[in-house]
């Protein structure tokens, strides 16, 4: 894996196993930061919510 990423997208819903693999990342990955006078875009964390579906009642 390499030292700095560039982008990570996590997926999260309400579980609890869902926070927790959210609390890992938070304490165990490293994103890019950019030097100043730098052309590298520093890292980015993008969280997406993902609600469990909704089935409406027949």
């Amino acid at each position: 894996m390499p030292a700095k990423l560039g982008c990570v997208i996590v997926a999260v819903e309400v579980a609890e196993d869902s926070m927790a693999a959210l609390r890992w990342f938070l304490h165990n990955i490293k994103l890019r930061t950019s030097a100043p006078n730098s052309c590298e875009t520093p890292g980015s964390l993008v969280i997406l919510h993902a609600p469990p579906p909704s089935i409406p009642e027949a």
